[in-house]
């Protein structure tokens, strides 16, 4: 079983008309380089056999790595809690990212992070060319390991640098950058102060070496520590992994077993694989929706109390409405009871104007009812309506039985000493219906 490497271009060049070359490393369990070359997509793909465990290495440049602080919690919290961590240091929106991490047993874990456009085009050209899918790893996660101990290396290259800072995880640099990264971090040691080295504590950053392509700006300028050799670049050497992996594992048994160590650890940043999106935590989405929801419930209380008292004031108009009517009721038709006072009210004003002006206002049909109310007062009787004019009264009402019925006319003609006669009687489920009336000398 061996290891291949796959070193991927920007994807930028995936997009013309020509596929572009790829580099690959053919590599033993051990780190120790087998093969090394530059071939077509095609070429690539018969060079793999069964067996082979290939990764597929993107430009750190678009995927690079950071390390974050996340505070203890389940696995799914601190996957959710990723992105926010590194919000402040990234120039993108959070939902065009992609977020993988390397998490250990304390807070502090690596991530990677790529945007989706570069990942879709990656997948979508490794599938087109019979290759994928395939793990995608930054290619300077396998660099982790190679800093020295006090002393920051630039690895300069014609088309990109690779930095490697003690305590940092590997950064890529375009050239364009590379000069801009050096004036930060090798400033111009003021004169009069004391050279790095002599014994005395700086808060400066670590003395920067730089392998390979040393710009012209700072050579000689006291500002970089000279070269050693090492790692031993290859010759015209242009910023490439697999080209590095190869000339510096061949040569160095230390190196082989760093990057026999990454690889093995590689599939954690596997950028292809499901990531942490960005999305709100529950105690996040609570902590967002609270004040939300108290002032949703604030207006609610509000809202009932409002209603509630409009009820109670239009109960309390009803009451008064009631009272009012009973009051006139009683003012108009003393000592009659009262059933419908509309048709009531309406009856004894109709038959006041029939009478004329002179007798309207002494309302006989108010004394025949005056007369005749105690003999409704039983319970058994129920007026449905009454008519009448100055010589005649009629009562349309519902009783119990036809014997009731006869009992309520003598007893009218008794309380009203005039003639009572039943004209109608009709029996219904268990009541009666029946009109009496009440007639000046039995007309």
């Amino acid at each position: 079983m061996t290891w291949i490497l796959l070193e991927l271009p920007e994807p930028e060049a995936l997009q013309g008309p020509e596929a572009p070359m790829l580099g690959w490393l053919r590599l033993r369990p051990n780190g120790t380089p087998l093969e090394h070359g530059r071939d077509t997509p095609e070429a690539v793909r018969q060079r793999i056999v069964r067996g082979d465990r290939v990764l597929a290495l993107v430009p750190g440049e678009r995927a690079p790595l950071y390390r974050v602080d996340l505070p203890p919690g389940s696995a799914r919290a601190r996957r959710q809690a990723l992105p926010y961590a590194l919000e402040d240091r990234l120039s993108e929106d959070l939902k065009a990212l992609h977020f993988v991490a390397e998490f250990g047993r304390g807070p502090q874990v690596t991530a990677a992070v790529v945007a989706h456009r570069d990942l879709d085009q990656w997948r979508d050209w490794l599938e087109e060319h019979g290759l994928g899918p395939l793990p995608l790893v930054p290619d300077i996660s396998l660099l982790r390991g190679w800093a020295p101990a006090a002393t920051a290396l630039v690895l300069s290259g014609s088309r990109r640098a690779l930095v490697l800072e003690p305590d940092s995880e590997p950064l890529a640099l375009p050239p364009e950058l590379l000069d801009w990264w050096l004036q930060t971090h090798a400033p111009a040691a003021p004169a009069g102060d004391t050279a790095p080295g002599d014994g005395e504590d700086h808060a400066s950053p670590p003395p920067v070496r730089v392998e390979g392509n040393v710009p012209e700006r700072l050579a000689g300028s006291g500002r970089l520590q000279p070269a050693r050799g090492e790692p031993t670049l290859p010759g015209n050497w242009d910023g490439s992994v697999t080209s590095l992996l190869n000339a510096c594992c061949g040569a160095d048994a230390g190196h082989a077993r760093q990057l026999a160590r990454a690889l093995r650890k590689a599939r954690s940043l596997n950028l292809a694989a499901r990531g942490s999106e960005p999305g709100a935590a529950p105690g996040a989405l609570l902590q967002t929706l609270k004040r939300p929801a108290a002032l949703a419930a604030a207006l609610g209380l509000v809202w009932l109390a409002t209603l509630w008292f409009e009820v109670h004031q239009l109960e309390q108009e009803l009451q008064r409405v009631d009272q009012g009517i009973e009051d006139v009721f009683e003012r108009a038709l003393p000592g009659t009871r009262m059933v419908d006072p509309v048709a009531q009210f309406r009856a004894v004003l109709e038959r006041g104007s029939d009478a004329g002006p002179g007798t309207a206002a002494a309302s006989p049909l108010g004394e025949r009812l005056a007369a005749t109310a105690t003999t409704f007062d039983n319970g058994q009787v129920t007026i449905r309506s009454l008519r009448g004019d100055a010589s005649r009264l009629e009562i349309e009402l519902e009783t119990d039985s036809i014997r009731r019925l006869e009992d309520l006319r003598e007893a009218l003609r008794e309380a009203a000493g005039q003639p009572t006669r039943i004209t109608q009687a009709e029996t219904g489920d268990d009541r009666v219906r029946g009109r009496i009336i009440l007639e000046e000398n039995g007309r």
